[in-house]
């Protein structure tokens, strides 16, 4: 027996739900409706990917009969467009780590949280099937609808509580933002010194991969670790004259590098 499609509402047009829609489409599946609030990014979506989703501007306007409806909105919105659903049958979910299943459960019964641990930009749609998925379900119906879309999308899923994702979370915020903000401090110094940032990429490409490879514990390397003062003190002058924190950025870094090679 062949299994239905899932019919799919995306609400939002964030580099999530590009993925979203961009997975889909490779598997020629388009949304029966996408919505977005500001004008053209949802058009914008249905033009790149070759949709023949309806394009709406409010909630009220969504089909009402789809399977799923994804709400792929920042996390401070996801009570506000919950609030604002019309009545459906589908199974809503949610993609943010730390937002909990009862702001949709709490108005409608099958919820789930779809929550796809990466890093989502728009303009640049990750292939999901190499993505990690944890999910959270109300009730039966929401755990078919999941493991549905996750099969649909050839991902890999397990479930996770409020407690776990946001662990999720946090440990992706430092293996993610934290260490982008930091390359991007490293480009603002050699900017600053004329020298070009193509000179790290060889670094930078061989940190992830000893990381990934070896442990970043057991890769950890430079002058804090090895508890070279005279360099940190060097390097702390070169810094005092940045105002945009780096000299604490760097001390406290250092300190904490330390700390965890004891």
């Amino acid at each position: 027996m062949v299994e239905k499609e899932p019919k799919i509402v995306v609400v939002g047009a964030s580099g999530v739900a590009e993925s979203l829609v961009a997975a889909l489409s490779l598997r020629t599946v388009s949304p029966m409706a996408l919505m977005s609030p500001t004008l053209g990014h949802a058009e914008q979506l249905v033009e790149r990917y070759a949709l023949k989703s309806q394009v709406v501007h409010t909630l009220m306007e969504l089909p009402t009969d789809a399977d799923i409806y994804l709400f792929a909105v920042p996390d401070h919105a996801v009570q506000e467009v919950s609030q604002a659903m019309p009545a459906t049958e589908g199974v809503w979910m949610h993609t943010a780590a730390s937002v909990p299943l009862e702001e949709l459960s709490s108005i409608h019964r099958s919820s789930a949280v779809f929550y796809p641990l990466n890093t989502f930009t728009k303009g640049r749609p990750l292939p999901l099937e190499q993505t990690p998925l944890f999910y959270e379900v109300a009730d039966q119906k929401a755990y078919d609808a999941v493991i549905s879309l996750a099969h649909l999308l050839q991902m890999n899923g397990r479930e996770a509580s409020l407690g776990v994702r946001r662990q999720l979370h946090v440990a992706a915020v430092f293996a993610c933002n934290f260490v982008n903000h930091q390359w991007a401090v490293a480009t603002k110094i050699l900017q600053r010194a004329a020298l070009p940032v193509e000179v790290l990429h060889p670094l930078m490409q061989e940190t992830l991969q000893k990381a990934i490879q070896l442990g970043a514990l057991e890769g950890q390397t430079g002058p804090a670790r090895r508890g070279d003062t005279v360099t940190m003190q060097t390097h702390e002058q070169l810094l005092a004259d940045h105002p945009e924190l780096w000299q604490e950025m760097y001390r406290l870094l250092s300190r904490s590098i330390a700390c965890m090679a004891k």
